[in-house]
């Protein structure tokens, strides 16, 4: 029996499919960006099938920390990189006509809370965080990200995953708790700047939910956007 989700994103996918080509300006962009263990890659991996098996044409881009893992994570210039490489998947998928959906697994937004971060540790001036900022942050590429959604859990739930799917117990750069702790509140800030200045910003807490719940929540929200775009 089909779901109330699956029913509107068949209905989505009918009126997307009548509108002729040219009028479809480009994908619908969604990134998923938050603090560490938060359940973003694994709400991206579960998003993935549903869609496709609504028959909608998605392209989930690999995730830039998967790309660029010959880069040490110790300074700006890891963040950087995996956020030059995800602004070259947006800019190059905006063009393609033939893509419905594509969902980040952090992009632009990611961007912007790492330039927080590394001003905490010392590796940038505020100055300098601000101009990576507002390049990341440029409004025709940042305004092609239909729906951000940032999604942060507690530190203590955070190291509890980590654990779960982990065979060391050594803490990399960024997944030891003091670390994790000063991640969660950037991010939380990211959302309180960034939904000032639009809409379609979502801020989840995943602490308290399991993997079908967290992703069930975000779908209803990307559904939601969908619908007014299209509808």
């Amino acid at each position: 029996m089909e779901t109330k989700n699956e029913r509107r994103a068949q209905k989505l996918l009918e009126k997307l499919k009548r509108k002729p080509i040219k009028k479809i300006e480009r994908p619908f962009f969604i990134e998923i960006t938050g603090s560490p263990d938060s359940g973003k890659t694994t709400m991206a991996r579960i998003l993935d099938p549903f869609f496709r098996r609504q028959g909608f044409t998605l392209y989930k881009p690999l995730e830039g920390a998967e790309e660029v893992r010959i880069i040490e994570r110790d300074t700006h210039f890891y963040n950087s990189t995996t956020a030059t490489y995800a602004l070259y998947k947006l800019m190059r998928c905006s063009t393609d006509s033939r893509l419905d959906l594509v969902i980040f697994d952090r992009c632009l937004a990611d961007a912007y809370t790492w330039m927080n971060y590394w001003v905490k540790k010392e590796d940038l001036s505020a100055n300098e965080a601000k101009i990576l900022q507002r390049f990341f942050y440029f409004p025709t590429w940042f305004n092609m990200l239909d729906a951000i959604f940032v999604v942060v859990t507690t530190p203590e739930e955070a190291i509890k995953r980590d654990r779960a799917e982990s065979l060391t117990k050594k803490f990399g750069e960024t997944t030891n708790p003091k670390s994790v702790e000063k991640l969660v509140k950037l991010f939380k800030k990211t959302y309180s700047d960034l939904s000032k200045k639009r809409e379609n910003i979502f801020l989840i807490d995943t602490t308290d939910l399991d993997e079908l719940e967290m992703t069930e929540l975000v779908l209803g929200k990307i559904l939601t956007a969908l619908e007014n775009r299209f509808i």
